[in-house]
């Protein structure tokens, strides 16, 4: 038994909470590691920014040491035998996954998941385009990676840097280009092995979402749990309140409750304040036309 079972973007679609809801299903084992990036062969972590480099610090010694292993948001895996530990504890489960938003982006990973199993089980979720970009960008933000408030001057001058790439840029237009990207798994997996689902359906109707699933994978319905908005792009109030959460970060303070999560996210945090001008609007959404229609056409059509 391998893992079987990718959800393989896009980032800021909610790959997160589909890992979540995946992982509640008792046919179904999800890496604790949600993006282990192991397919994106083109990924290079010793190129990555400074910053980008200081905020995924891995020790795979340290985590593999571990037992058992815990809830981990990412990692860039590139060791066959450090990705095949990440289901040690699995067992009898139809369903060994991962959700790594990178491979939607790559140009490796569809060939080689399909290397690795032909018979793979593919899950593509998207996002409006834009949308998409906003919320990134304001993730971005919150985390520290990118420090410009005005999100048409931030997004345009990524658009335009000369080097780029997973870890190095933003890609803040480049992840939500989706034609080609889904298009490159639909030639090499066959159609009945890969499931796109549309964000806005995740957030209107989840059980509507979670039947699609079910009957992909074919197993009973059992995503019952609570929806927590996972990755919800807040920022402190004040610094105190920061620190207080990069304290609590470290300790897996988000990991544990979900209940004092969203407590201390009500009472300390903000969304981050980012200028978004009708030029932004405007400009993204004439770059993004062929992709804006892709997206509703692809919808329009699956109904």
């Amino acid at each position: 038994m391998k893992p079987n079972l990718f959800v393989v973007g896009a980032a800021k679609s909610g790959t997160s909470t589909l890992h979540s809801v995946l992982n509640s299903h008792p046919a179904i084992y999800m890496s604790p590691i949600k993006e282990p990036h192991f397919f994106a062969k083109e990924i290079r972590p010793d190129e990555f920014s400074l910053r980008f480099k200081r905020a995924n610090k891995f020790d795979a010694g340290v985590y593999f040491s571990q037992n058992p292993l815990q809830p981990l948001h990412a990692a860039f895996i590139q060791n066959r035998e450090n990705y095949f530990k990440l289901f040690r504890e699995a067992s009898v489960q139809k369903y060994w996954g991962e959700a790594s938003p990178s491979y939607l982006f790559s140009e490796t990973a569809p060939r080689e998941i399909a290397n690795f199993h032909c018979n793979a089980k593919i899950i593509i979720i998207l996002r409006d385009p834009v949308e998409r970009i906003i919320s990134h960008y304001q993730m971005d933000v919150l985390s520290g990676l990118q420090e410009e408030k005005d999100i048409y001057k931030g997004v345009m001058r990524d658009f335009g840097q000369e080097k780029k790439g997973w870890g190095i840029s933003h890609l803040y237009i480049e992840l939500s280009k989706y034609q080609n990207q889904v298009k490159n798994y639909l030639r090499i997996f066959d159609a009945s092995n890969v499931l796109i689902l549309d964000f806005a359906l995740l957030k209107s109707n989840p059980g509507e979402l979670f039947e699609q699933i079910s009957a992909f994978l074919d197993v009973p319905n059992y995503f019952k749990m609570k929806i927590v908005k996972k990755n919800e792009t807040v920022m402190p109030n004040n610094w105190y309140v920061k620190s207080l959460l990069n304290l609590w970060q470290k300790v897996k303070f988000f990991e544990t409750s979900a209940g004092l999560k969203k407590l201390f996210l009500e009472k300390f945090f903000s969304r981050p304040e980012i200028v978004i001008t009708e030029k932004f609007d405007e400009e993204i959404r004439e770059i993004l036309k062929e992709e804006l229609e892709y997206y509703h056409s692809l919808f329009n059509a699956l109904k």
